[in-house]
């Protein structure tokens, strides 16, 4: 997507230009934007199963921070009438 141009100058010294290549750019959003790949080394899990393993990991993640709301079991305090 980015072409890159380094030039030197000597001494050490390098100059590097830039530009964007729009045909990269249209290819790869085409072709790459929007997937996703999944990779894994349980070799014995169907394709259904990772997928299913993939998607319910924001179920395991939102178990964590459910107990880190401050509003989630909170001891406040608690105020009883009587008649005195």
């Amino acid at each position: 997507m980015i072409k890159v141009f380094i030039h030197e100058k000597g001494s050490g010294r390098f100059d590097i230009e830039w530009e964007l290549d729009a045909g990269a750019y249209q290819k790869i959003t085409e072709e790459v934007f929007g997937k996703k790949l999944l990779v894994t080394s349980r070799d014995n899990w169907s394709d259904e199963e990772i997928i299913a393993a993939y998607f319910s990991q924001s179920h395991v993640e939102s178990a964590f921070k459910h107990p880190k709301n401050p509003h989630h079991n909170a001891v406040q305090p608690q105020f009883h009438w009587t008649d005195q």
